[in-house]
């Protein structure tokens, strides 16, 4: 966690200044360049993901712009809580944190392509008809979540990919969790 640390604090620097140096408890530059400069300013938005509540939502609170969680809705919730307890912590204000989850899931039109997908995907943890995620991710959007990146599983066959676009995003084209 304290490379991790340093790697992040660099390539922030990295990002606001040409030439950059920053001594770190194991990385470290001197005199760095990385032009050409970022055309973001003052930098591109540096991400964290991970769920360790102690140390990696720490480094988002001191040093990250958004962060990127996984698990229940309910493990969601209790992770932005300790990012929201760091971020009080460093005098950071919680809200300037952008909160992603990830999301991997199996989509199908009812129950019979539901089971379809289990018997193809034994180890899948989500298969849903397409109302079915859009409860889900109002769950995740009531436990803090403002954005989901979202893996379809099965997503070399279209269908999936578009039933989610038609189905499933429609119902978020104004809200945040979809980044409508």
């Amino acid at each position: 966690m304290e490379r991790l640390e340093d790697a992040i604090r660099i390539c922030d620097e990295m990002m606001r200044r040409s030439p950059a140096t920053l001594q770190g408890a194991h990385h470290s530059v001197r005199g760095a360049r990385n032009d050409p400069a970022p055309a973001q300013l003052p930098r591109p938005p540096i991400l964290v993901g991970g769920n360790g509540e102690k140390r990696t939502l720490r480094l988002v609170a001191r040093y990250a712009d958004m962060c990127n969680v996984y698990g229940s809705p309910e493990e969601v919730r209790r992770k932005f809580g300790a990012l929201r307890r760091h971020c009080e912590e460093v005098g950071r204000t919680y809200g300037e944190v952008t909160r992603t989850i990830n999301l991997w899931t199996l989509l199908a039109r009812d129950e019979a392509g539901k089971a379809g997908k289990r018997e193809r995907f034994p180890q899948a943890f989500s298969v849903h008809t397409p109302e079915e995620a859009v409860a889900e991710l109002e769950e995740y959007e009531a436990a803090g979540a403002q954005y989901a990146i979202v893996k379809i599983l099965d997503a070399a066959d279209l269908d999936p990919v578009r039933h989610f676009a038609e189905d499933v995003m429609v119902a978020f084209s104004d809200t945040s969790v979809l980044g409508g």
